[in-house]
This record gives structure tokens, sequence and C-alpha cells, in this order.
């Protein structure tokens, strides 16, 4: 191992002021900052392998991203279930109302996204939570079979299903390079049972109605009902709506 020592910009700084200048462009805070913790994180990495050589390759293995201020690893290792980067190729986990199920140690690179495969039944509420540094960008989502999103959220996404069958749950970020945990709960919910008229969710598909009352209709997460009415040129079309909590969803 090669040590180079330079001149700090900032003796006597604390970490975060030296942060702060490494993101202004000066090595010298960058090299202060090194010279400060390598030690410790040499004598940790040979305090897990007894190995010196080792210890001093870990500690020489990331690198910092100036225009972040952030450490990342200096290249992005695929973690033990890749390839799972398309629907097709999503990895199988298992869920249980007994308990969640963890994943630690998953990685995304860049321009990546993971894909896990989860067996639901009608009614059943899936939960995906990642435990990832909350700095981070990240984003998790429940997909259905066609890939259409059920639920999605910054680090969580929530999702009650109506049909039994396979679900998916994808996880992407636009940082470089991310290490993060993931956690699937499964309890029971309430299903949103779709109404007679679907598929009616776009104006191609619109259900042609009248004047008159409808009742029991249902808008499930994510849905749009659409209704085709005609309207002779000389009258109005007037629509009232009246929302049922146990229905409109």
């Amino acid at each position: 191992m090669t040590s180079v020592h330079m001149q700090s910009d900032g003796p006597g700084l604390g970490d975060a002021e030296l942060i702060l200048q490494i993101k202004g462009g000066k090595l010298g805070a960058f090299t202060a900052l090194v010279d400060r913790h390598q030690r410790s994180l040499i004598n940790f990495f040979y305090h897990l392998g007894w190995d010196r050589q080792v210890a001093e390759d870990c500690a020489q293995e990331e690198t910092c991203n100036l225009a972040t201020g952030k450490c990342v690893p200096a290249a992005c290792v695929l973690d033990r279930l890749e390839p799972n980067n398309a629907l097709a190729d999503a990895r199988t986990l298992t869920v249980s109302a007994s308990g969640p199920t963890s994943t630690p140690n998953l990685t995304l690179c860049t321009g990546d996204a993971d894909f896990y495969k989860v067996a639901l039944g009608s009614g059943d509420r899936l939960q995906a939570l990642v435990e990832v540094d909350p700095l981070l960008n990240f984003d998790v989502a429940i997909l259905n079979a066609t890939g259409e999103i059920v639920a999605e959220g910054d680090y969580a996404a929530t999702g009650t299903v109506s049909v039994a069958g396979d679900y998916f749950v994808r996880t992407r970020s636009r940082d470089d390079y991310v290490r993060y945990g993931l956690r699937l709960s499964v309890s029971r919910g309430v299903p949103c049972t779709a109404d007679a008229e679907e598929p009616n969710e776009n104006v191609v598909g619109a259900e042609p109605t009248g004047p008159g009352d409808y009742f029991q209709k249902t808008i499930c997460p994510r849905d749009e009902d659409w209704y085709a009415v005609a309207v002779r040129r000389d009258r109005a079309a007037v629509l009232h709506r009246r929302n049922r909590r146990e229905v409109v969803r």
C-alpha cells in the first residue's frame, strides 16, 4: 500500500466542514479526511478477516464523488439475485401472514431496476418497504402481471389486490450505486371488486349511458371510469355523483 500525503486545506476542521470543502473541489480537504479515518478503517477490516493486505485493499475500494460529497464503491457490484432487471427475470420471494420477509444486502447500479415476484391471494394487502439511506433517491412499486402499477411510493408501497395471482415489486433509483434491503409484509385487506361495466377505463371503452340513476359503481385504485352520453344540441347534460366510502376507493 502506498500512502500519499498532501497538505490539508483545513487543518483542525471537523468532518462536516471538510466535506463541504471537498464539494467545493479542494483536494487537500479530501486528503485530510482520508488521513483522519484511514487507519481506523484498516483496523476495522483487519479484525473482520485478520489479513492486513485485504484490509488495506478494502479501505481503498471506495471513491469520493466530488459533485455530491458521497463516498461510493469504485465499481458497482451486482448482488446475488441478479439478473432480475426485468419483469420476466423477477426473483421469487415468499411472503406469509405470519411475519415480514426480509432480504438484505441488495444493490442497484446505474440505470438498474430490480424485480421480485410474490404470490398473493384475493384480498391480500402487500407492503413493500426498503431499508436504504434516506438521502438517496429511491422508488418502489407493486405491479400486476401485465406490469401495471398497483401502488407506488418513494421508500414504501402498500396495495390490496382483488385477483389472486403473481404480483411484482420493482425497486429503482437515480443514484449510481445503492445498497438496500427489502422487507415484504402481507396481511388481509378489503379487495376492490370491479363493477359490471368494466373495462371502461378510457374513452374507447366508455360505457353507453342514458338518463337515469346508476348505483353500485366502483372505482378501484389507479382506475378511471368513462361513460358515453348522447346529448341533443339544444339540451344540456347534468351529472350528479354520490360517493359511498365503502364503494368508491
